[in-house]
């Protein structure tokens, strides 16, 4: 009986993942096949002389097609697997910093921290999606590290609004968004902090979103990594 009861969880097992990237792929070949009609769209739309509804159209084309990138993005993040590598962590992040005050965003970098060994497109993914995150709710960012003796603790901090803790699990499924509009410039796709998820999750790491209080008022939000120094990729 526990052989037959193996047998058939084994066979329930395979059947879910097989219907789970089943489901992935039909949704990458629909948002890769919507690309081109919007493309012809976009197109059409010089033909329409108000000038005012041909600035809305055009704005709502270009939501949803970086709502299906986005999508392809995030399918992509799903199917992939990186080598990984020793990696100079915070060269990584200061060059983020840098990069972004370029641009004129306010991302600060703190701290110090030994090579990690870690899927470095993935990481730098996953870094990038909480910096975004950041400035687009708070307007600003700072990165800090904490090398200590057998983990290495990342935090992305921001002075935003904070996120209510009956929220806090939500956010990181697909799709989700805090902000209830459907305006994509206040609330992204939703997707961010999924792909977030799915890397700390790849590299064994244990995440953590809190809001940073002063006096009981809430003055932030951050979001923490802890990967383990030895081995930091899970296998």
């Amino acid at each position: 009986e526990a052989r037959q009861a193996a047998q058939t969880f084994n066979k329930m097992q395979r059947r879910i993942i097989e219907q789970m990237k089943q489901r992935s792929r039909m949704l990458g070949a629909v948002s890769h096949d919507l690309r081109t009609p919007l493309s012809r769209l976009k197109l059409r739309l010089e033909q329409i002389d108000d000038d005012k509804l041909q600035g809305q159209m055009r704005q709502d084309l270009d939501d949803m097609i970086s709502m299906l990138d986005a999508t392809l993005t995030y399918l992509h993040e799903q199917r992939t697997s990186e080598a990984p590598q020793w990696m100079d962590v915070q060269a990584l992040i200061e060059s983020m910093s840098e990069n972004a005050q370029d641009q004129g965003a306010d991302v600060q970098a703190s701290g110090h921290c030994a090579p990690l060994q870690v899927q470095p497109m993935a990481l730098r993914s996953c870094l990038n999606n909480l910096m975004d995150n950041a400035l687009r709710y708070a307007g600003q960012a700072l990165i800090s590290l904490e090398d200590h003796r057998e983990q290495l603790i990342v935090r992305v901090i921001d002075h935003g609004p904070g996120i209510a803790a009956e929220k806090r699990e939500a956010v990181f499924e697909p799709f989700f968004r805090l902000e209830g509009s459907r305006n994509r410039n206040s609330g992204g796709v939703g997707l961010g902090l999924a792909v977030v998820k799915k890397i700390a999750d790849e590299h064994g790491a244990r995440i953590e979103l809190s809001n940073r209080l002063d006096d009981g008022v809430v003055r932030g939000a951050q979001v923490s990594l802890s990967f383990a120094t030895y081995p930091s990729v899970a296998s």
